[in-house]
């Protein structure tokens, strides 16, 4: 039995519960607020159909010193790097990354295999002395007993199942520009907590006299006040610096602009944070009310 027949099995009785989600598409995904996970929406490589698994040699003139791979199949998929199992997942709900620097390191000639009905990748072969070689499954990959693939373009669609093509993977940072990208999204995301959450928080833990005072300096305000010209100071720097600069691939300089942002957005979250304790700390301080009980 091979890998993928056994991943099938494994399949059939798996019940698997996700939530809804539907996904409005503005720019890359990058380009909008992400943590930990992210919706792909910018892949190189080509669906690979037709076969019951796909491989690919890549040849170098000097040892390999690391690699890495991101990876999806339709109905699961079995990924080998020189003979070796490397991972697998069964069901294709999410995008799975691997490190494939154990694997790869100090060889000349890697072959990738990747069993399954439909899968899509793309990743990246470093050499000993720096030279980069980005790799994506496309019609050049060969079907395993021969013959060449079928290819078709990802389509993207909302991840709302176990078995619909899901999108969803890891943040990355395996190189420049995915550390670039990361960074920006993560950024974002902080913004987003700040306007979506803690300013909210902040206002609900207000005191009735502040909410009904005109009075400019009640802690909440002052916080708004110092918070919101640093957070549009950072949206602006990712917006019309950072964003560009990632395009172009100034993928050194987009680090130094999300540096810049970060600090402003730290201070914000600051300043929404401090004030946020001192309401909750007076929260705690204030006397718990006894219940009335009629002692006859």
């Amino acid at each position: 039995m091979t890998c993928i027949d056994q991943l099938h099995r494994s399949a059939c009785g798996a019940v698997v519960v996700m939530l809804c989600v539907v996904h409005v598409a503005v720019g890359d995904w990058w380009e909008r607020p992400a943590a930990t996970w992210y919706y792909k929406d910018d892949w190189r490589g080509l669906a690979l159909l037709g076969g019951r698994g796909y491989q690919k040699t890549f040849h170098f003139d000097e040892p390999v010193e690391s690699g890495w791979i991101v990876l999806w199949g339709g109905r699961g998929y079995c990924l080998a790097v020189d003979g070796q199992p490397v991972g697998e997942n069964v069901d294709g709900v999410l995008i799975d990354d691997y490190d494939l620097t154990g694997y790869v390191k100090g060889h000349k000639d890697v072959t990738l295999l990747i069993e399954g009905s439909r899968v899509c990748a793309e990743g990246e072969l470093v050499t000993r002395s720096g030279q980069r070689t980005a790799f994506a499954t496309e019609g050049d990959w060969e079907k395993v007993g021969g013959g060449k693939p079928r290819t078709e373009k990802m389509r993207l669609g909302p991840s709302t199942g176990a078995f619909h093509r899901a999108h969803n993977g890891r943040l990355l940072r395996y190189n420049d520009e995915e550390k670039g990208k990361t960074a920006v999204a993560e950024t974002l995301a902080r913004l987003q907590r700040l306007e979506d959450q803690a300013l909210f928080l902040l206002r609900r833990l207000r005191p009735a006299e502040e909410i009904l005072s005109f009075d400019r300096e009640t802690p909440w305000r002052r916080a708004e006040r110092h918070a919101e010209p640093l957070m549009k100071m950072a949206r602006e720097i990712l917006t019309n610096q950072a964003i560009p600069a990632q395009k172009t691939g100034q993928f050194r300089h987009v680090q130094t602009l999300v540096t810049e942002a970060g600090k402003l957005v730290t201070a914000a979250e600051h300043a929404v944070s401090t004030t946020i304790s001192m309401y909750r700390a007076r929260e705690d301080s204030r006397p718990c009310i006894e219940p009335h009980t009629d002692a006859s």
